[in-house]
């Protein structure tokens, strides 16, 4: 029998939605689809994620964003705590390399809202 991480993979490849940041390797686009998913339906969540990460293309440009204009990005997905915490956390992720935080990606990630495969870890931390 498979283990359950072997079937949550089998289940989620079984399943392919269009999903914004499903297909990204760019841990910073994950982590904002991730948290934009999250108690959010797709269809309102989609179009906002595109033009957000146009606006905060990485984790510096968040970082450096007022507040005021992350918040603008977010009006339309709610649970404006969110917003706020993800750019907190923005100011505390170190950067690597053009603006992506410094996290190696352990492996892909499953949207789902709550379930996710991805692991990250500080760029040169031991597993």
């Amino acid at each position: 029998m498979a283990n359950p991480a072997q079937r949550l993979t089998e289940w989620f490849k079984s399943r392919p939605r269009d999903v914004p940041g499903r297909d990204e390797s760019d841990p910073y686009r994950v982590w904002v689809a991730e948290v934009m998913a999250q108690q959010t339906r797709i269809r309102a969540m989609a179009p906002r994620y595109t033009s957000f990460v146009k606006q905060f293309p990485g984790v510096e440009a968040l970082a450096s964003a007022h507040l005021d204009d992350v918040l603008k990005a977010w009006e339309g997905l709610g649970y404006y705590g969110r917003a706020r915490n993800l750019h907190r956390a923005a100011r505390e992720v170190p950067s690597g390399k053009h603006g992506r935080p410094a996290f190696t990606a352990g492996h892909r990630i499953v949207h789902g809202g709550c379930c996710s495969q991805h692991r990250l870890r500080p760029a040169g931390a031991r597993r």
